[in-house]
C-alpha cells in the first residue's frame, strides 16, 4: 500500500468552541476582513442581492509542511463564503454563489466583522438553527449568529489513493474479484455475467 500513500491535512475542530486560543483558523463565527474589503454579495436573476454566508478562515502560516504544501501561499489568509438562505443547489445559482478570497499580507491585526443583515445565517427557521452548535450562541449576540467560532487546528495524517483496476478481470484482483467489485449495477451487465458464468435465474 505504500506507492498509494501520500500526506494530507486534516481540519481538528477545538471544543467547546469558547476555549481562548491565539490560532487564527476557525470555522463560522466572525471573519477577521480586511477594514477596505465589500462583503462579497450575489445578484440574482430578479434583480435582487444577498450577501454570502462566512463559513471558514484559514491562516496559512498555521498549516504544517508537506509535499502539497507548495500549492498554497506561505503566508496570508484565505476566506471562504457561500451562499445559504436558499435550499437549491449553489451550482443553480453559477459560480457567484460561492467566493474564495485572498489576504497576503499578515491577518494578525484584522478585527472581527460581523455578517450583514442580509446573511443567510440569519434566518433561524432553516435546518442549521437547530444544530447542536446553536445551543452554543451568544444570548446577548445577534440571533443570527448561529454558527459559534469555532477555532481549528491543523493534523498531518496518511491517506490512501484507491488503485485503479481496468476492470473486473484485472489480474490484480485475483482471486478476490467478486468481493471487491461486486455484481454489476445496470441490468444488461447483470445479465452478461450471469450468460458468462452460466448463471441463470431471475434478476
Amino acid at each position: 500500500m505504500r506507492p498509494h500513500r501520500s500526506k494530507s491535512i486534516r481540519l481538528d475542530r477545538i471544543w467547546p468552541p469558547n476555549e481562548t486560543t491565539e490560532l487564527l483558523s476557525q470555522i463560522g463565527g466572525r471573519p477577521n476582513l480586511p477594514p477596505d474589503w465589500v462583503w462579497p454579495t450575489i445578484d440574482f436573476e430578479d434583480g435582487t442581492t444577498a450577501s454570502l454566508d462566512f463559513l471558514a478562515q484559514i491562516n496559512l502560516e498555521e498549516l504544517p509542511d508537506i509535499e502539497a504544501r507548495g500549492a498554497l501561499p506561505k503566508s496570508g489568509m484565505l476566506y471562504f463564503f457561500a451562499l445559504s438562505q436558499s435550499n437549491e443547489p449553489l451550482e443553480s445559482y453559477g459560480s457567484d454563489a460561492w467566493r474564495v478570497l485572498y489576504y497576503p499580507d499578515n491577518p494578525a491585526d484584522l478585527s472581527s466583522r460581523p455578517a450583514p443583515e442580509d446573511a443567510g445565517w440569519k434566518i433561524d427557521h432553516l435546518d442549521y438553527g437547530q444544530t447542536d452548535a446553536s445551543s452554543y450562541r451568544n444570548p446577548d449576540g445577534p440571533r443570527g449568529e448561529l454558527f459559534p467560532r469555532c477555532t481549528v487546528r491543523f493534523t498531518v495524517i496518511d491517506v490512501w489513493d484507491l488503485p485503479r483496476f481496468s476492470g473486473r478481470d484485472d489480474p490484480r484482483l485475483r482471486p478476490f474479484e467478486d468481493a471487491i467489485c461486486g455484481e454489476p449495477a445496470d441490468l444488461a451487465s447483470q445479465l452478461a455475467l450471469r450468460m458468462s458464468s452460466g448463471i441463470s435465474g431471475k434478476i
